[in-house]
């Protein structure tokens, strides 16, 4: 191990889960006895056996409560480990077989980054995921064929792909759009024209029903001004007679 801090912090972490784990059986042990002792000395005062029952629950409680710590900083060890073996040279096949349960790269790049030289800090991310992906692959290789620049070229590229497909395909919906607006535009001026047609027609309907409505009229004003006339003479016979 030539990263001293990280050696630390591994040795750190590892220390207190055993504090924790070796603590938690201590307690759970402890709360068995006090259980077991209640049970064989039936003799002792209601009072002594509630106390001893309190104390056995809370044993019970602290050591699965400090049980459970230690095991849930399993994750986060496994990655310390990695990165420590990543910086050691080591390949990723070489610490684990090949799972789906694939460990946390932003955790590995997150403890080799302080421990990789400037220069090589920003791509700490890359590095992770190469060693990881690839398995077989090492630092030292990374460092020495420039790969981490080539990963970075290649995922740059593929921003770029996929912009570029995301440009083909808006330009084909707006291609379909305009077609739409343009067949619109079409109908529109379809529709125009026939409104106009109908206008035309409804005017010239008007018209004539206006021409018939007056030529009725005059006729209906016509035969009311016979029919007085006849009525005149009518009376004017009544009279000499």
């Amino acid at each position: 191990m030539r990263h001293i801090s990280l050696k630390t912090e591994i040795q750190i972490v590892q220390t207190t889960a055993r504090i924790q784990r070796a603590t938690a059986t201590k307690l759970i042990h402890r709360g068995r006895d006090l259980r077991k002792r209640i049970r064989t000395e039936p003799d002792l005062p209601q009072a002594k056996q509630n106390c001893l029952h309190r104390e056995a629950e809370d044993c019970r409680l602290e050591g699965m409560s400090l049980r459970g710590t230690a095991n849930s900083g399993r994750a986060a060890r496994r990655v310390m480990h990695l990165a420590a073996a990543l910086l050691n040279g080591k390949t990723y096949l070489q610490c684990e077989k090949e799972t789906e349960d694939k460990p946390d790269v932003d955790g590995i790049a997150h403890w080799i980054k302080p421990q990789l030289p400037l220069e090589e800090q920003p791509h700490a991310q890359f590095i992770a995921e190469t060693w990881i992906k690839t398995g077989e692959i090492r630092h030292r290789e990374i460092r020495e064929q420039g790969l981490v620049e080539r990963i970075g070229f290649d995922k740059a590229q593929a921003v770029i792909n996929k912009l570029k497909g995301e440009i083909k395909t808006t330009e084909q919906s707006y291609q379909n759009c305009q077609a739409q607006v343009q067949q619109t535009e079409r109908s529109l001026v379809l529709t125009r024209d026939t409104a106009v047609k109908w206008h035309d027609k409804l005017e010239g309907l008007k018209g004539q029903c206006q021409t018939l409505e007056s030529d009725l009229q005059a006729k209906k004003d016509a035969l009311a001004a016979s029919k007085a006339i006849t009525r005149n003479i009518d009376d004017l016979f009544e009279d000499a007679a």
